[in-house]
């Protein structure tokens, strides 16, 4: 019995270093902000940063997070990106659609994915703190981070409510 209670805690307690070993934590709330289109909410988003001054693209590490308000399959998260690239007149590459493909999952409503851009440009993405991968091109990291923080995102008042500004 001692046995199984011992093993039992070690579980809870690696849990509890996982989740105190998210790189952005202990970061600041730069601002928040919820999507809605039409009268559909789709996700809820949390910028977050080492300092309180952030700008985009200069200050990284940084942290992102998009809490679902729907359930969406990978291939949608994929399309929605390769739209909002293109209404940006962005120039982005297949590849990285690809490397979001098989990196991205379904989520499901509440799912949490959260993009941690670090100080070397590096993209991690976690599911609700479980990391999912990494992409290590510092182009395509700021490709992505654009879709929600570049001045021509589809969405202005979002950007300006998750950038903290009045």
């Amino acid at each position: 019995m001692k046995a199984v209670f011992k093993a039992l805690l070690l579980f809870v307690m690696s849990g509890m270093i996982m989740a105190s070993e998210l790189p952005w934590q202990g970061f600041q709330q730069i601002g928040n902000a919820r999507l809605s289109v039409l009268f559909w909410r789709v996700y809820d988003a949390r910028l977050y940063s080492p300092t309180p001054e952030f700008s985009f693209p200069g200050t990284r590490p940084f942290a992102l997070e998009l809490e679902y308000r729907r359930n969406f399959s990978r291939q949608n998260l994929v399309d929605e990106t390769r739209r909002q690239w293109q209404a940006q007149g962005l120039d982005y590459r297949e590849a990285w659609l690809e490397q979001l493909a098989v990196l991205l999952p379904d989520v499901i409503e509440q799912d949490r994915i959260t993009l941690y851009v670090d100080a070397a440009g590096r993209s991690v993405f976690f599911l609700n703190d479980e990391e999912l991968g990494v992409i290590g091109d510092q182009e395509f990291s700021m490709a992505f981070a654009r879709i929600w923080l570049a001045e021509e995102t589809a969405h202005p008042d979002f950007r300006k409510a998750l950038l903290g500004e009045p």
